[in-house]
């Protein structure tokens, strides 16, 4: 299979013959190049373009075989203008996998789902193709600190491609985001069909009895795609992906599903993946029907009449805060920790109240997570 940009047809199942004629002889080269036993003399070819149907409903057949398409294909050739341009022969091992990882191609998220399935993956440049696991197994730790640093995170980066590896434990979800942070899709809804795949759900499942209409405005498709998340995200609660409970305080769009408004709509472009994060066991929370289930520490604040002296100034912000902490209903916050030494003004009795209002006023209440959990912490 291969996947190239620049070769797209949102209309029909067709390329101009002259590109044809370029697929066909990269092939030609490819099969000479690798010479491998799993590559034939005519291979088969699944190119996005030609085979993945562009009516509404067969693109949603064609896509929930996609992960069958990725997982059973012997070799994946990636062709990216920016790598095809240039010669890897004269290339250091370092630069080659410096150059893949800030290509086009490595920001697509339709490509983490070739890249994470496929049983070999190689990369085309213009005087010839390099296996990408080879390459990075034939990087040589540096010496220099700046530099060694650089490889850790090749290396690091290049595991984030590899979503169902094994040792990835508990901490499934948080690689799955880590590896999201930086791609993009064309179609929002087509965001929770990738991550089905990835998640080794059945995308099927996920779609339901949908027709979607390519006329259908963005606020549909956006529709659709919360959908699509809320049915991942149901799928969650058989046990996979695993759902730590610091997920409660994710900062982003969430659902507006019923019992499900812990959890978020995107998984793309997320800044701080912490949230996501599973250490141990109990760190871990029970999805259910009704919303997640989390067991954790807290802490009870009383609030006084007036909070201006707290601080032991004038503050525009305390009494706002004053507000929001009396305000109606089950209101849960969480205070992010600093590592910087605070001093607290003397006498004070109210030293959480005191973090709250500070982190307010430096982030204008963005620091302050409402959760919005009831009584028996169901979000």
């Amino acid at each position: 299979m291969l996947w190239a940009d620049g070769l797209g047809n949102t209309k029909e199942n067709s390329l101009p013959q002259c590109q044809l004629h370029h697929i066909y002889n990269l092939l030609t080269r490819f099969c000479t190049e690798t010479s491998t036993e799993e590559v034939q003399k005519r291979p088969y070819l699944w190119l996005d373009t030609l085979c993945c149907l562009v009516d509404p409903e067969h693109k949603l057949l064609a896509l929930a075989k996609m992960p069958q398409v990725y997982r059973e294909a012997s070799q994946v050739l990636v062709l990216d203008s920016s790598l095809t341009e240039i010669d890897c022969n004269h290339l250091q091992p370092i630069e080659m996998i410096s150059r893949v990882f800030s290509s086009g191609w490595i920001f697509r998220l339709w490509t983490l789902n070739e890249a994470n399935l496929a049983s070999r993956l190689w990369i085309q440049f213009r005087d010839g193709v390099i296996e990408l696991g080879q390459v990075l197994s034939d990087l040589s730790p540096m010496t220099e600190p700046e530099t060694y640093y650089f490889t850790g995170e090749l290396v690091c980066e290049y595991g984030k491609l590899r979503i169902e590896s094994p040792e990835q434990g508990d901490d499934e979800l948080w690689y799955l985001t880590e590896a999201l942070r930086y791609r993009s899709v064309s179609e929002s809804s087509d965001e929770p069909i990738c991550v089905a795949a990835l998640l080794q759900m059945r995308v099927d499942v996920i779609t339901g009895e949908e027709k979607l209409q390519l006329s259908a405005k963005n606020e549909d498709r956006m529709r659709v795609r919360d959908e699509r998340m809320a049915r991942v995200w149901e799928s969650s609660a058989k046990g996979h992906p695993k759902i730590p409970k610091s997920l409660i305080y994710h900062v982003g769009d969430r659902l507006t599903t019923k019992g499900l408004r812990w959890a978020p709509s995107t998984l793309l472009k997320i800044k701080n993946t912490t949230p996501f994060l599973c250490v141990a066991e109990t760190d871990l929370a029970l999805p259910s029907a009704n919303g997640l289930i989390v067991s954790s520490a807290a802490c009870s604040i009383s609030v006084p009449q007036r909070v201006d002296h707290i601080l032991g100034r004038p503050s525009a912000v305390a009494s706002s805060v004053l507000d929001l902490l009396k305000c109606e209903g089950n209101l849960w916050f969480t205070i992010f920790s600093t590592s910087e030494q605070k001093k607290y003004p003397s006498g004070c009795d109210h030293k959480a109240l005191y973090d709250i209002i500070i982190d307010a006023e430096r982030g204008g209440f963005r620091t302050m997570i409402e959760s919005h959990l009831t009584s028996s912490l169901n979000y």
